[in-house]
């Protein structure tokens, strides 16, 4: 290989890289969004047709749908993200400790719509729904 197309390999690979650097995640709390107080919840987050990502709060009939606090897009924080990722589309749950932040009211009977603050004790298990 000329010392030409070495460089040429070189620039196309760093750009490529750049490219594709993940973005970190949008900030939640303190949000101009955020309408009450953040809160935790241990639920399973899962992908599913109408709200894209919901949260079904465990031991409750409770779903939280997920947002970005940005500008009502769906968003997950990376390691979520990476979690959702294994195996087919739509085929795992994540089970975890989620700290939310409401972009809606609480109303009875409504999905109530949440940012991600944090997640932690994440565990992926495939769906049996």
């Amino acid at each position: 290989m000329s010392a030409r197309a070495a460089i040429a390999a070189a620039v196309l690979l760093a750009a490529g890289t750049t490219a594709h650097a993940e973005k970190p995640a949008p900030a939640c709390k303190g949000a101009p969004a955020v309408v009450d107080t953040c809160f935790t919840v241990h639920g399973r987050l899962g992908v599913y047709n109408g709200i894209p990502i919901r949260i079904w709060v465990i031991g409750t009939h409770r779903m939280l749908g997920v947002k970005d606090a940005a500008g009502g897009g769906v968003t997950v924080r990376p390691e979520i993200q990476a979690l959702l990722s294994r195996g087919e589309p739509g085929a795992t749950v994540v089970y975890g400790n989620y700290e939310v932040c409401p972009l809606s009211k609480a109303h009875a009977g409504w999905m109530q719509f949440v940012c991600i603050e944090s997640a932690t004790h994440l565990v992926a298990r495939r769906r049996r729904d």
